[in-house]
């Protein structure tokens, strides 16, 4: 009763313990068999069914079985398989059928990935001797009783697999009758395969649309089946040399090749030749594909070395290039130094005459040349506006206030074409103007132009710096100029490199320096002349 109670966990408890023993057993077989889950598909209404197989082994015979690649429905659906006794020809058929059927009972192939099978909806199989005593079946009879049930079942979804078509009966009607077999497949739409060695049925399968002939290879050489599978080329059965390398006398051998038809026996013989030809043209194939790549690999080592010569020799355009460009840098460099000391040499000589010439008005003013009335009524303490006339007691001449600085309370006057600035303490404002003032004889040499107290130097050019700079400075020293600003701003300091480079080797420039914080700081060069 208790038994009873728990009869659905027990059903449940084998059914799963089953169902772990089928994944190990099927685990154990693959790992064994080296096997494969097959790619599995069921063809659709329109679709072809194609068997796919790659290097398929029969499930039996592991590492030593020779791999069978076959491909059933895509060009051909019915395969005639020829070759010499114990080639392979009844084991390639063994290994479509047996690998189809477990494939559909889900378990794992001996073959490649590239395997990739239908499921049918049957596959049927005449392969062996069916004679019976007890049935009154001869071997032939046999074998008819099973192609007939097959054939009333067959269908377009359907593998057929028949060994020796036709055998065992009167060669002529043996084969009539398989032509006749493979025609109803055909038109069935089933995919199959037959082995035989009737020459009629090789002939049959060379000549028919959807079938194709294929054959097992013969080493003429050692008088041996080789396993491998040709497809396209029928087989020679090869009888005789298989009797005699089973050990049957060499008269009875050479009296059989006698008794052989010329027909026959030069369709075996060209068979023969064909083998050995088809041999010939595998090892030219290999022979090829390994020159193949030698050849490859040995473009790719050209190609590698073409390419090193390319960059070694853009390298060295590089390089030249490089060189050129620093020699005209160097050259230009060069030209712009001598530039610059030509114009250093003729500022000199332009501020030396200059300084001559003022030197000698100042001594001229002080003898009295030019000397205007004095100005008897001063007051130090009288309060100077812009548009006073003042005088100036250092050159003692007299001169016009022009601006006045209110932060540094410094006095920007006009005398003639001069202008500059000076202190409160050396002027005295003068209370009536000279109604006559005698002209100097003397003509004095000025720049031509009126020269700021700054020089702006940002947004310019580096090219265009040196020599601005250098004409500002001489303008400047030429109007007697102690102290000026250059503003080149921030930046990169490249603009403040290039005037302090400069003012440290000009002959003008006494010496130079940042400007106050308030007054630009790094951003101005403050430069003072000699």
């Amino acid at each position: 009763a208790e038994v009873g109670q728990a009869s659905s966990s027990i059903i449940a408890s084998l059914d799963a313990a089953a169902r772990i023993d089928m994944a190990l057993a099927k685990g154990r077989y693959a790992r064994w068999a080296k096997a494969i889950e097959a790619t599995v598909y069921l063809p659709s209404a329109n679709e072809s069914t194609v068997i796919s197989m790659d290097t398929a082994r029969h499930p039996l015979l592991g590492d030593g079985a020779v791999p069978l690649s076959v491909e059933l429905g895509k060009d051909f659906n019915l395969l005639v398989i020829t070759g010499p006794n114990t080639g392979g020809k009844t084991v390639a058929l063994k290994t479509i059928g047996l690998l189809c059927l477990m494939t559909q009972a889900g378990l794992p192939i001996p073959a490649g990935e590239k395997t990739r099978l239908p499921i049918f909806n049957g596959i049927f199989a005449d392969i062996g001797d069916e004679q019976s005593v007890q049935e009154a079946l001869s071997t032939f009879s046999g074998h008819m009783s099973n192609i007939s049930r097959i054939l009333h079942q067959v269908d377009d979804r359907c593998l057929v697999l028949l060994d020796e078509l036709g055998a065992s009966t009167d060669p002529q009607e043996g084969s009539a009758i398989g032509c006749a077999v493979l025609l109803r497949l055909k038109a069935v739409g089933a995919l199959g395969a037959a082995t035989s060695h009737y020459t009629e049925l090789k002939v049959f399968a060379h000549v028919t649309p959807g079938l194709q002939n294929a054959s097992f290879d013969f080493n003429p050489e050692t008088m041996s089946p080789t396993y491998n599978l040709t497809l396209g080329l029928p087989g020679g059965s090869n009888a005789i040399a298989t009797a005699a390398r089973f050990g049957i006398p060499a008269s009875v051998i050479e009296t059989a090749r006698g008794m052989l038809a010329d027909g026959p026996r030069q369709l075996e013989e060209l068979l023969t030749e064909l083998q050995a030809e088809k041999q010939r043209l595998e090892d030219l194939k290999k022979l090829l594909k390994r020159e193949k790549v030698t050849l490859k690999q040995h473009n790719a080592d050209l190609s590698t070395e073409l390419n090193r010569l390319k960059d070694a020799k853009q390298a060295i355009i590089q390089i030249a290039r490089d060189t050129v460009i620093e020699e005209v840098a160097a050259l230009t460099k060069d030209l712009k130094q001598a530039r610059t000391a030509l114009e250093r040499e003729r500022s000199l000589a332009a501020v030396a005459n200059a300084r001559d010439v003022s030197d000698m008005v100042r001594s001229r003013l002080k003898q009295g040349v030019f000397q205007p009335e004095k100005v008897s009524d001063t007051n130090d303490d009288s309060i100077i506006e812009v548009g006073d006339r003042i005088w100036l007691k250092e050159a003692e001449i007299e001169a016009d206030v022009v601006a006045i600085n209110d932060k540094t309370g410094q006095i920007e006057v006009a005398a003639g074409s001069l202008r500059f600035k000076l202190g409160r303490e050396g002027v005295i404002k003068a209370k009536a103007r000279h109604s006559k003032v005698t002209e100097p004889k003397i003509r004095i040499l000025s720049a031509g132009k009126s020269i700021g107290l700054e020089l702006d130097l940002r947004g310019k050019r580096a090219d265009d710096i040196e020599p601005l700079l250098d004409e500002y400075i001489n303008d400047a020293a030429t109007a007697n100029l102690t102290e000026v600003r250059i503003i080149h701003g921030f930046g990169t300091g490249v603009v403040r490199a290039i005037v302090r480079e400069q003012a440290a080797k000009h002959p003008l420039v006494r010496s130079f320096a940042s400007a106050a914080r308030d007054q630009g700081g790094d951003g101005v060069t403050m430069l003072r002349l000699k």
